[in-house]
C-alpha cells in the first residue's frame, strides 16, 4: 500500500448535495478531537507509514467541522513518523468566510504536515460564484490547492455545463491552483453509476481537456485494483475504494 485514505471526523455537513459518496458512511458521530478507528490506524501506520506516498483526510461528513479531530489525526502522522503529501478533501464552505479559531487551526494543520486542500465544486460554489474568494486567509497556509468535480447529472448536466464551470476556474485561478480533477459518480457497490452520471462523449472528453489543460478526468476503470490505495472507512473496514 502506497496511498492511504482516512475518514476523520463524524457523520456532520453543512450541505447536502444529492450526490454526496459520503452519505453511505454516516453510520458514526464522534466528539470534535476524537480519531474514529485510532486503534486499528495506529496498526496500520506501524506497518505502512514509512512507505506511503500520499495520505488523504475525507469524511463521510465534512472534515473541517472537526478541526480538532484533523489536528489530532495529523499529529498522530507526525507521531509515525510519515513524511508523504498529506492532502484534506473539504467542501469549502467554512472557508468562505472563517473565523478567527478556524484559521489559527488551519496554520497548526499546516505545521503538522497538511500540503494540500481538496476543495469540492458544488452546486452552491459554482451558482454563487463562490471560486473568487480562493485563496483567502486560510488557503495561504497551504502549498497547493486542487478543485475536485462529481460529473453528476443533477449538476453537471453536460459538456456546456462542464465547460462554464472549468471557465469559472480558469478566471479565478491563483498561484497556489494546481488542477481540477472530475470523476463519474459511483453506487453503494462502488462501481460506474451510469443512471447518475453526466453524459459525456470521448469526444467532449478530449475537446474538453484540450482546452483546459488543468482539468484530469478520471476513466471509469477500477483505479484501485492494484490495491496501491487503501481507505481506513468509519466501520473499520480496509478497503480498495473509491476515496481517491
Amino acid at each position: 500500500m502506497k496511498n492511504l485514505g482516512i475518514f476523520i471526523g463524524g457523520s456532520r455537513c453543512n450541505l447536502n448535495c444529492p450526490y454526496c459518496a459520503g452519505e453511505t458512511h454516516r453510520i458514526k458521530e464522534i466528539v470534535d478531537g476524537e480519531i474514529i478507528n485510532e486503534e486499528s490506524l495506529r496498526s496500520i501506520l506501524t506497518e505502512y507509514g514509512q512507505y506511503l506516498e500520499s495520505v488523504t483526510l475525507t469524511s463521510a461528513g465534512e472534515p473541517l467541522l472537526y478541526p480538532k479531530s484533523i489536528i489530532k489525526t495529523l499529529s498522530l502522522l507526525k507521531d509515525y513518523k510519515v513524511s508523504c503529501k498529506i492532502k484534506l478533501y473539504t467542501n469549502g464552505k467554512t472557508l468562505i468566510c472563517p473565523d478567527k479559531d478556524l484559521v489559527d487551526q488551519f496554520c497548526i494543520m499546516h505545521s503538522l504536515g497538511l500540503d494540500e486542500l481538496c476543495v469540492s465544486i458544488t452546486p452552491e460554489m459554482f451558482h454563487e460564484d463562490l471560486l473568487k474568494k480562493f485563496p483567502n486567509s486560510i488557503t495561504a497556509h497551504v502549498f497547493e490547492h486542487r478543485y475536485n468535480l462529481v460529473l453528476h447529472k443533477d449538476f453537471i448536466e453536460n459538456a456546456q455545463m462542464l465547460n462554464a464551470v472549468m471557465e469559472q476556474v480558469k478566471e479565478n485561478k491563483v498561484e497556489s491552483f494546481s488542477k481540477v480533477v472530475a470523476w463519474f459518480p459511483r453506487n453503494e457497490e462502488d462501481e460506474y453509476d451510469e443512471f447518475s452520471s453526466t453524459k459525456l462523449t470521448l469526444f467532449d472528453i478530449k475537446n474538453l481537456k484540450d482546452k483546459y489543460p488543468f482539468l484530469e478526468i478520471y476513466g471509469l476503470e477500477d483505479r484501485y485494483e492494484s490495491g496501491d490505495k487503501m481507505t481506513l472507512f468509519p466501520d473499520g473496514s480496509l478497503l480498495s475504494s473509491w476515496c481517491s
